[in-house]
Formats: C-alpha cells, structure tokens, sequence
C-alpha cells in the first residue's frame, strides 16, 4: 500500500475489537496520522483513578480535546463511545458526519478477553456500554444504507484482510 491522500476518517466500536491495532498499522502502511482518544485521555483520567470507570463527562472532554487536534486530512482517528447514536445525531461536531467511517466491532466476550490481554485495559462495564452503542450505530447506519461507512468483524477477518478492505474503501 503506498501513500496515499484522503479527508480523516474515523474508526469507531468497542474497546477491544480492534481499532487500534488495526488503525495504527493501516496509517503506518500508508503514510498517515493515526490518532487515538487515548492520547487525550490520559489528560482527563489520571492514572491514580484508573480503578474506577472513567465518566462519561471525561470521555466527551477527552473526545474534545482529540477533535481539537485533528487536521480533517491525512489522518485516522479512532475512539470508543457509550452513545454513537447520540454522538452522531448531536451534530456536535459536524464535520463527524460527513466523513468516513468504519466502525469496527467484534462480539462482546471476544472485546472483553481481548481487553484483558491490554496493557491499559478498559473497566468491564464501559466495554459493555460501548458494545451496545456500537450495535445501534450499526442498526442506524445499515438502515439507511450509508455509503460513508463500512462495517468490519474482526472475529470473522483477519487484521490484514481489515486493512485491506478499509484501503479498498478509502479509494
């Protein structure tokens, strides 16, 4: 994969399916930014607190921060959220909805085990949330048959064949 020019593109679902690891590489391979709400996050969360869940007030000040950041070109963004719907329908951020979205996903036991396997894991309950909101997201955006998003497993597709027809989308 060469690189290669494009508006940002976001990459959303649960913690633990993939976004990361997937993200990073892609951008990597193809010469772009990779961004991560992890960056921010650690601005709002200090690690002393890190027993208990983060709140969702801290998870939309460290989702600010990252859209603070971001170019609008050349750049892979991914985070988590408890309520994509919302999210989307907010219009908080307008440029959100009108760029690239791949919501990457897997079942909620393989996000779990894979969160445990993290460095830096997610609380349980947060991974659950994220879950369902990814799910609804889903069911909004398969119902309205969105050309500006693609659905990826990552139970079902291996991390190159993901980066593969994520390169496929973005062209």
């Amino acid at each position: 994969m060469n690189r290669m020019k494009f508006e940002t593109v976001f990459f959303l679902g649960p913690p633990g399916a993939g976004k990361t690891t997937i993200g990073c590489s892609l951008a990597q391979k193809i010469g772009v930014s990779f961004r991560t709400i992890d960056e921010f996050a650690s601005q709002v969360y200090p690690p002393e607190t890190r027993s208990i869940p983060m709140t969702d007030e801290q998870v939309d000040i460290s989702i600010l921060l990252l859209f603070n950041n971001i170019t609008y070109t050349n750049e892979i963004v991914e985070f988590a959220y408890h309520d994509y719907v919302r999210f989307l329908k907010s219009n908080k951020y307008p440029k959100f909805n009108f760029h690239k979205k791949v919501i990457i996903t897997a079942p909620l036991t393989l996000c779990i085990k894979r969160n445990q396997d993290r460095s830096s894991t997610v609380q349980i309950p947060y991974i659950e949330r994220a879950w369902k909101s990814t799910l609804s997201l889903i069911e909004l955006c398969s119902a309205g048959s969105d050309a500006n998003t693609l659905i990826l497993d990552t139970s079902v597709m291996d991390a190159e064949s993901a980066e593969l027809t994520i390169f496929n989308f973005l062209t």
